[in-house]
């Protein structure tokens, strides 16, 4: 049974449709990157994946479980298992202190004392942000607000974490710390679904979804998407290695799979 599945799903705010049929699966263990110009319905679909918003039509099921039959338990059980990380990591982040912070999702679970802080220290080690347990959330740079926001996420112990643009505000360095802390966490095991506007972000995922005008308009592996041009047409620009492999192939016979600069290099070292 796929962790996530979308049958026919439509989603309208008041008269507008933000969604129009839109259907996939992610596996558990999948880390997977939706990507689309702005109004295509992204953070629709990331809302969607953990019971924020519940569809319009079509089904919405998480490890089995349809979220607009959902008991108020089940879709508790939903949030636990599909974390949410947001853009801006201070409309997460609600405590006083760090740690503090990262054990506000345990004791909403009525967790005991003991079970709080290993999930706290757990949490905090996976981010690499044991060292600022006792520090206040608002003196961290943007990059350690948003590995403290997805620890708080990590220490629920959920399935999968879906997160909605989460370096679109930091700046090179902090968008490094946030890279490597999810690449640490995907070889560990836990589902990514990423939502980015950046491409050499999505080049990384195993599988992309494209959205466009609400629509879900292609899937595949990242050589299957960058390797067309469709996505100028629908005003993305594909990452920069790729457009310097087309130039490339107008004189020399690079192959289509090529989509990041390891593999370029690779390729014209040979």
């Amino acid at each position: 049974m796929p962790l996530i599945q979308l049958e026919n799903v439509s989603y309208r705010y008041n008269q507008v449709t933000a969604l129009s049929e839109v259907s996939l699966q992610v596996q558990q263990g999948e880390f997977v990157a939706i990507i689309g110009p702005n109004g295509s319905g992204k953070s629709t679909l990331a809302q969607l994946l953990n019971a924020l918003l519940l569809p319009s039509g079509g089904k919405v099921r998480i490890a089995g479980i349809t979220t607009a039959d959902a008991t108020s338990s089940e879709i508790w059980e939903i949030r636990r298992r599909v974390g949410m990380v947001f853009q801006n990591p201070d409309n997460q982040l609600v405590a006083t202190t760090v740690e503090e912070d990262v054990a506000f999702g345990p004791e909403n679970l009525g967790l005991p004392q003991k079970e709080i802080r290993r999930r706290v220290d757990w949490a905090l080690e996976q981010v690499g942000m044991t060292q600022f347990a006792g520090f206040e959330p608002h003196k961290l740079s943007g990059g350690q607000k948003q590995r403290v926001a997805i620890a708080g996420v990590l220490a629920m112990e959920p399935d999968c974490i879906v997160l909605d643009e989460p370096t679109a505000m930091l700046d090179p360095q902090g968008r490094l710390e946030v890279w490597e802390t999810l690449t640490s966490l995907h070889k560990k095991g836990i589902t990514l679904i990423l939502i980015t506007h950046f491409m050499e972000e999505a080049a990384q995922a195993q599988r992309i979804f494209v959205l466009s005008q609400g629509k879900l308009i292609k899937s595949g592996l990242p050589h299957d998407i960058f390797s067309q041009p469709f996505l100028k047409e629908i005003g993305l620009r594909p990452p920069q290695i790729v457009e310097l492999a087309w130039q490339l192939r107008e004189q020399i016979p690079i192959p289509p799979h090529i989509y990041t600069t390891e593999a370029l290099v690779n390729w014209l070292c040979r």
